[in-house]
């Protein structure tokens, strides 16, 4: 018969468990992002990373093991420089162009523009449209006169994105970041840790090949279509 510390102290250590495991859910949580980033570049650029590992292995230099450490920080190094050194570029040029707008909307001026800017292209929006909404029957119809009254709504409705932006940039900066140490460590310790867990699964050994077979070609096939 079980005492009745025996039953408790059981109880107490399963709730013990369960308490830490919240716990952990919640700490993993708010990095389930960069996980996913980091399974995703790492399936894309395991063939570059089986390349090197190749290469590298026939290296003195890389013998005992350092060909995949190796392999895997050259393969991360080129997802940084292929993909996500681009994207980040682009994005911040898309906000510094945003930005931009909101201080040229926000500059009060009755010179006329000498190069290229807000007001003459409001001016040339007007001129393309004003014929096309006098035939509509909508008559004084001017971008330009209404960017002008309402400058500052318009620059405060905008700022507010602005900021929410410079803050996202920021956590994706972050995101990346993390993403790319996690990557680093599943293309160096992928191989060794497949087969234990595909002991865990409770399907023939086939079957789950082909499951991840198909994972596989499916974030190739999602990629190529979204670049493309």
């Amino acid at each position: 018969m079980t005492s009745f510390s025996d039953r408790y102290t059981r109880t107490a250590f399963q709730l013990l468990v369960l308490i830490l495991l919240v716990l952990g859910f919640l700490v993993v949580l708010p990095f389930v992002p960069a996980i996913l980033w980091a399974t995703v570049l790492s399936i894309l650029l395991y063939p570059v990373y089986r390349q090197w590992q190749l290469w590298l292995g026939r290296k003195p230099l890389f013998a005992n093991g350092r060909a995949d450490t190796g392999a895997a920080f050259f393969a991360t190094m080129a997802a940084l420089v292929i993909i996500i050194i681009p994207f980040l570029l682009i994005g911040a040029g898309i906000y510094q162009q945003a930005h931009n707008l909101v201080g040229e909307i926000a500059e009060t001026s009755g010179q006329p523009p000498k190069k290229l800017s807000l007001d003459s292209v409001l001016k040339y929006v007007d001129q393309v449209a004003q014929p096309v909404a006098q035939r509509l029957g909508v008559r004084n119809m001017s971008v330009a006169d209404y960017v002008r009254d309402n400058r500052k709504e318009i620059v405060q409705g905008m700022r507010a994105p602005l900021t929410k932006g410079a803050k996202e940039i920021a956590m994706t900066a972050l995101t990346l970041v993390i993403a790319l140490l996690t990557m680093f460590f599943m293309l160096r310790d992928g191989g060794r840790m497949k087969e234990p867990t595909l002991d865990l699964v409770p399907l023939p050994r086939e079957k789950t090949e082909a499951i991840l077979k198909r994972a596989v070609d499916t974030v190739w096939a999602v990629f190529v279509c979204t670049v493309l």
